[in-house]
């Protein structure tokens, strides 16, 4: 399976790009800039495809609320 996490930045409401960092074993850190205000939503997009003959690929997405 190949996993990889991105910004949908059409579906947050924090105007810039952050910073995604694989941590490895399935996990990352997001990091929140100093500059986004309470209330502010960040969409980080999981898009995982497996290695079968046709590939799937499912989507899940988290969302982060500054506070």
């Amino acid at each position: 399976m190949n996993l990889s996490w991105w910004q949908y930045r059409e579906e947050g409401t924090y105007p810039r790009t952050v910073t995604i960092t694989d941590r490895g074993h399935d996990r990352i850190t997001v990091t929140v800039p100093s500059d986004a205000t309470p209330g502010q939503t960040i969409s980080v997009i999981l898009q995982g495809t497996d290695k079968g003959t046709f590939p799937l690929t499912r989507y899940d997405r988290v969302f982060i609320q500054v506070v």
